[in-house]
């Protein structure tokens, strides 16, 4: 490029009274002004164009790393669904095992009230045979006495 604009310039200061030589004197200087306006536009739609790829690889980065994210944010809503059906789970077995407590603990209750009352039927009996049983005792030994004399 350095060689063409040397040449160019050359041909642009050589003085020619010759109204041809002046009119591709100017011409030059347009092809060559055109060629720089060419030569730097090239470079800025090649910079665009390199910078459109870094653009891309970071989208293609950013797209990557969210699908990794939405994996993983799938695996985590897998992980919290089953956490809550197995938390689910439990809540109705506490339930159950409550309620299964409510009713032995009733049944207790009940039995305990029961052999409470049973008890307390066998000792009024056993006191009752305990009373009665000095009197026959003493019936018994008075007969004993009278059958002797």
């Amino acid at each position: 490029m350095s060689r063409k604009r040397t040449a160019l310039q050359a041909v642009c200061e050589t003085e020619l009274d010759d109204p041809f030589q002046e009119a591709i004197t100017t011409r030059s200087w347009d092809v060559y002004s055109s060629q720089e306006n060419v030569d730097w536009k090239k470079h800025e739609i090649e910079e665009d164009e390199a910078e459109l790829r870094v653009y891309e690889m970071n989208i293609q980065r950013v797209e990557s790393e969210m699908e990794r994210k939405r994996e993983e944010l799938t695996l985590l809503e897998h992980k919290a669904r089953v956490s809550r059906d197995e938390l689910e789970g439990f809540e109705k077995e506490e339930k159950s095992l409550r309620v299964a407590q409510d009713r032995e603990e009733e049944f207790l209750k009940t039995l305990l009230k029961a052999g409470k009352d049973e008890l307390e039927e066998v000792i009024k009996e056993a006191l009752s045979e305990a009373e009665s049983s000095p009197r026959k005792r003493m019936k018994v030994g008075n007969m004993e006495t009278e059958d002797n004399f």
